[in-house]
């Protein structure tokens, strides 16, 4: 939410002096950054492999973390020093990879984790409650404690372990000081940015 803080000078102002903004990547950018991380440990992409990647995510905003999630399932599922077509297919390209994620994990799930799951998402997700004409609703992910997922009644080291295996599956992000959060992109059903 940046922009809406330009407005305010002394805000603006404090804020620029103690972050920094950085601009995505640009194609060429892009595409040497996947190929050298692939280069150092000894991987190849198949031919046209790495420009149908950056097809998939030019334009995207909050496209990292979808390709980082892709990239990921696609090197467990490498041949050799192969990056192949066919297994980028397979898990569904930048924007299917983590929905196959998820929806796989969410198969393995009891009914009452799967109820749970969802919930926990929900709690996940701050809904933007601007109704303005013309104004497209910017719903968000939000931290939040790990108590603060435990159903009513429920068990905290079983909650924490399902936590734990959403994190595991890159579907959220985990803290020392326990606190969970979603990242960007991740949980296609739920609107989380």
């Amino acid at each position: 939410f940046w922009g809406e803080c330009a407005p305010y000078p002394e805000l603006r102002t404090a804020m620029e002096a103690h972050q920094r903004l950085i601009a995505p990547l640009d194609a060429a950018e892009l595409r040497a950054a996947i190929e050298r991380q692939a280069g150092a440990v000894g991987l190849r992409f198949e031919a046209d492999l790495a420009a149908t990647i950056l097809d998939q995510v030019r334009g995207e905003p909050g496209a990292m973390p979808l390709l980082q999630h892709a990239l990921l399932e696609l090197w467990q599922r490498r041949h050799g020093r192969w990056l192949l077509g066919g297994e980028y297919r397979t898990i569904g390209g930048v924007q299917g990879a983590i929905a196959k994620t998820a929806e796989t994990l969410y198969a393995e799930l009891t009914e009452t984790e799967q109820e749970q799951v969802l919930d926990i998402f929900v709690r996940l997700t701050r809904l933007d409650e601007e109704e303005a004409p013309n104004v497209e609703r910017r719903d968000t992910r939000r931290r939040v404690a790990l108590e603060e997922l435990v159903p009513a009644g429920g068990d905290f080291a079983a909650t924490k372990e399902l936590v734990a295996r959403l994190a595991s599956a890159g579907l959220v992000v985990t803290s020392r000081s326990g606190s969970v959060v979603t990242p960007p992109g991740s949980v296609p059903t739920t609107a989380v940015a």
